[in-house]
């Protein structure tokens, strides 16, 4: 039997076509039981429950979660350990057409097929995590692909350039949001004009212990040592500005940004320039629910599956399929 890779989830990322990308602990994030209160109007308990029991998933359990946005679509990857076969069978549920089913390794299960309109595929990866494509299936197939340890040359997404530097960047955070440069068309305005030289952005957030705020880190890595001499390059004035702008703009002052108790403290190496900030987050969870007018799962349009789905064949001893793959 063909060894499988063991590696955190961005080990199966690709670092070719990513255009941002989420990380997440969220059962760190929901043992903070005050944290969960806060962002219950955002997060409702019973959303989360009927999540859970539509798709066999319940994301407070996760270890690690992913979100990777590409231009094939978007991919979902969710970490747990436990039994990953009720939430493969789920996702059949919701198929509108006939399941294909492919077992290229024992431990790996991959199912194809249409939800609604949407082409979607799944890989589950027993005892490790599923990956779920919306869009083209060629993302879970590179997820497959690099779990099987066929794109030893490829590098994976904190393998490449852009978001080489961010590799520790979540190191003790919780949630974390990435997007690597270069940045164009009205993008390259962002920060005051920073994006316009960023090699890549990240943010993180990390809860206080009472729950009630964020602490949040906005990095954005580029040549700042080459370009500190030059007229309109200095980056820690255009950090400054830009969240000057964004506290007195419309969407600033919905979620109380003009209104902080500290400052945020702005600093600046040769190669990034950081922002650090403490948020309250009940304004900005009540500013977003008036914003929208919807919690996430409205917002998300969550429904209840269908018809239950047909047993799924257990994977055969060896790779059945490898003609097919």
């Amino acid at each position: 039997m063909e060894p499988l890779l063991d590696g955190s989830l961005a080990d199966y990322l690709p670092a070719a076509g990513i255009n941002w990308l989420v990380l997440a602990e969220p059962v760190r994030l929901s043992g903070n039981h005050q944290l969960a209160r806060t962002l219950e109007p955002l997060l409702p308990a019973s959303r989360l429950d009927l999540y859970a029991r539509d798709t066999k998933l319940d994301l407070r359990t996760l270890s690690h979660a992913a979100i990777a946005g590409f231009d094939l679509g978007v991919l979902y990857l969710a970490e747990t350990d436990t039994d990953l076969t009720p939430a493969t069978r789920a996702f059949v549920d919701r198929l509108v057409t006939e399941p294909e089913v492919k077992h290229p390794h024992p431990r790996l299960t991959r199912v194809s097929g249409v939800v609604g309109k949407t082409p979607q595929s799944l890989l589950q990866f027993d005892g490790k995590f599923l990956a779920v494509a919306v869009g083209d299936p060629t993302t879970v197939r590179i997820v497959e692909a690099f779990a099987r340890q066929k794109l030893k040359r490829s590098p994976t997404v904190f393998g490449g350039v852009a978001l080489k530097s961010f590799a520790d960047f979540a190191d003790g955070a919780p949630l974390v949001f990435l997007a690597p440069g270069p940045f164009e068309g009205r993008w390259m305005f962002g920060g005051a004009g920073l994006l316009a030289a960023a090699s890549g952005v990240g943010i993180r957030a990390i809860p206080t212990s009472n729950g009630r705020a964020l602490r949040v880190t906005v990095a954005i890595d580029g040549p700042w040592g080459e370009q500190s001499g030059e007229e309109g390059a200095q980056p820690v004035p255009k950090m400054e500005q830009a969240w000057e702008a964004l506290t007195e703009s419309s969407t600033g002052r919905l979620f109380g940004l003009h209104e902080l108790e500290r400052a945020p403290v702005v600093r600046s190496t040769k190669e990034r320039v950081t922002l650090d900030v403490e948020l309250e987050l009940s304004p900005i969870v009540q500013g977003l629910r008036a914003a929208v007018a919807a919690d996430v799962w409205e917002m998300l349009d969550v429904s209840p599956t269908s018809a239950p789905a047909p047993p799924i064949n257990q994977p055969p001893a060896e790779d059945s399929t490898r003609s097919h793959d």
